[in-house]
């Protein structure tokens, strides 16, 4: 099976495929933040190289590197949102530009302090900083400062389910009505997945999600290296 494996590429991106059309045909059923095919497909994938005895080392370098590959041509994808809603974001720029930033300039400063105090080695702690942005993002930016990429995609992961559950209660809570302020407020703390909760909030608050992940991810790639270096000085 492992020679297999390793001669036909093609067979496990056809699991992998296969694992996300039914995550993805799970997620549609069930509507439940936790069942995300970003979790679901990987678990599906993960028993199914178990059962076969398949190293993940094998998988990988078989036909995974070429589902690896599609991360970085991803990530361009979000533009669409910031194009689809030029006119929004003209007509809002400068609150859209300082919230997002102060969002996540708050998210990143937030579980620096949190990993000081717990204690949370260096290389953990460069894990989770950019656990607010699209996996694809965050992966690229974790690797780049030194962090581990497997936790990068784990903390993404809890984060955006974290945020589809609480962000309805929060906005009921503090009696949050602004379809921009909601839609913004999610998508920069909890990136796609928040998003899919925000798309059912309202149009303009999924739009508004869409809009914040891309502009979230790319002010984070300026600010994350900025705001650590200025951190640790101040740490110490």
């Amino acid at each position: 099976m492992i020679e297999l494996f390793k001669s036909n590429p093609i067979i496990p991106i056809v699991i992998t495929l296969i694992a996300y059309i039914i995550s993805y045909a799970i997620y549609i059923k069930t509507k439940l933040p936790i069942l995300t095919p970003l979790v679901t497909s990987a678990i599906l994938v993960g028993f199914s190289l178990y059962f076969m005895n398949i190293p993940y080392s094998v998988y990988n370098e078989s036909g995974g590197k070429f589902i690896n590959a599609l991360v970085g041509p991803a990530t361009v994808v979000l533009a669409l949102p910031i194009c689809r809603n030029l006119p929004i974001l003209k007509a809002n720029l400068p609150v859209i530009l300082i919230s997002i930033a102060i969002g996540s300039a708050i998210g990143i400063v937030g579980i620096f302090i949190m990993s000081k105090l717990f204690g949370i080695s260096d290389n953990i702690l460069l894990s989770l900083l950019p656990k607010s942005v699209t996996t694809a993002i965050a992966v690229d930016i974790a690797e780049s400062i030194g962090g581990i990429k497997s936790i990068a995609v784990l903390s993404v992961v809890l984060s955006g389910i974290t945020g589809a559950i609480v962000a309805p209660f929060i906005c009921k809570i503090f009696k949050i009505k602004s379809p921009l302020a909601i839609g913004l407020g999610i998508g920069t703390s909890s990136h796609a997945l928040g998003t899919s909760k925000a798309i059912e909030m309202g149009e303009t608050e999924g739009a508004m999600s869409g809009l914040a992940i891309g502009l979230a991810g790319a002010l984070t790639v300026v600010l994350l290296p900025i705001l650590y270096r200025l951190l640790i000085i101040i740490w110490r």
